[in-house]
């Protein structure tokens, strides 16, 4: 059993003081998880959860945190976050989602093609695919979508939203 540092300890200590949480038992990486979840919900817990990523010893639970907080901060904190993250493949794979929340709020929000950044279709994650495929309003890309994405459950619902936004035609 390894040792958990006691920052780590005095971080989860302060988490618990601002939701009001009863002790939570820092050694298990469940219940570190679960009170993460609820600190992620409180802006001002959000100091803390910057720290205890930086400290947290199971890459799961550390990578996790930062890709569920990455849909919660502002646009320009993204990269902050991600680069919490000590092991570089984590690290990765954050600034990636970081990139393609960027890219989908841009679609969603109906800003031009230019101001979207420099995400190509076949770099679009599953993930992405995904998302877009369920709330975007943008003909061209559901159509895309509906054409070439990733599965099957992808063109379907590209394929469903194109039709509940009125669009009939047929590819």
């Amino acid at each position: 059993m390894t040792v958990m540092p006691s920052g780590l300890r005095v971080i989860i200590a302060e988490i618990e003081g601002k939701l009001g949480d009863e002790a939570t038992d820092p050694a298990d990486e469940h219940a570190r998880w679960n009170l993460y979840v609820r600190a992620a919900e409180v802006e001002h817990c959000w100091p803390q959860l910057r720290e205890a990523i930086a400290l947290e010893e199971d890459r799961a639970v550390a990578s996790s945190l930062v890709v569920r907080m990455l849909e919660r901060v502002p646009a320009e904190e993204r990269e902050d976050w991600s680069c919490l993250l000590p092991a570089e493949e984590d690290r990765d794979f954050a600034l990636r989602r970081a990139r393609e929340l960027n890219f989908l709020e841009a679609v969603l929000l109906g800003s031009p093609e230019e101001e979207r950044g420099d995400l190509r279709f076949e770099t679009w994650s599953p993930w992405l695919q995904l998302r877009l495929a369920g709330s975007s309003e943008d003909r061209d890309i559901l159509a895309l979508l509906a054409e070439s994405g990733a599965t099957r459950r992808i063109r379907a619902g590209a394929a469903a939203r194109r039709r509940s936004l009125g669009d009939t035609e047929k590819h």
